[in-house]
């Protein structure tokens, strides 16, 4: 195994290096690429992998894309919510779900379809706009909504207006390397589940949460 993963750690290590990344140990999470990777978190849950390639930090992720992904390791440790924000956001998923029954996979929706939106900002919207609002009021109901400029911050029932302002998604699910979103007018018609890569999130236009 080792031999194997020596020759894809060459392979890799080349792109590191045309991409110009340098890498050191951290103590906490970084993005690379796409990935979110905390190199001293990655040693400390795996003692088998360390045991064998070392405590490198750029061996470690090499490790990670090449091995540790499919087997299962996280890339870092994930941020410890209170209680309560993990009982609403819970909520928040739980009652855009809900929606799911109403407007199943593949129902008809473009842009002849408008909502009148509860969050302000916006009065209303047709098509993406007006699904992601019409879930984001089953989930918040009369909140407010304001705008934001960081793809860091995003949480569950955040929309982002993306695609040079042209397409707005609602988010289901934030992941380390992505966010799980729900959306209208995805070829004239509902879609649930789609991942959006942390390096498209990046590319927003920006964000409307009720938080």
């Amino acid at each position: 195994m080792k031999r194997n993963f020596q020759k894809i750690v060459a392979g890799i290590a080349a792109a590191v290096m045309v991409s110009g990344t340098v890498m050191t140990v951290q103590a906490q999470p970084v993005m690379i690429g796409d990935v979110m990777f905390d190199a001293e978190y990655y040693a400390e849950q795996n003692p088998d992998v360390v045991a064998v390639f070392g405590n490198d930090a750029e061996i470690l992720f090499q490790h990670y894309i090449a091995f540790g992904q499919a087997e299962g390791r996280l890339p870092y440790e994930a941020v410890k919510e209170t209680e309560d924000t993990v009982s609403e956001e819970g909520r928040i998923r739980g009652a855009i779900n809900a929606m799911k029954a109403s407007y199943p996979e593949g129902t008809k929706w473009n842009n002849d379809n408008y909502y009148a939106w509860k969050g302000g900002i916006y009065s209303g919207g047709y098509g993406c706009a007006g699904f992601a609002f019409m879930l984001s009021d089953a989930a918040f109901g009369t909140a407010k909504a304001r705008k934001y400029n960081d793809p860091d911050a995003v949480r569950t029932g955040d929309i982002v207006r993306m695609e040079g302002d042209s397409h707005s998604v609602i988010i289901l699910e934030v992941q380390p390397d992505c966010v799980i979103v729900a959306e209208g007018n995805f070829n004239n018609s509902v879609h649930w589940g789609r991942k959006i890569s942390r390096s498209e999130l990046r590319k927003a236009d920006c964000f409307l949460t009720r938080y």
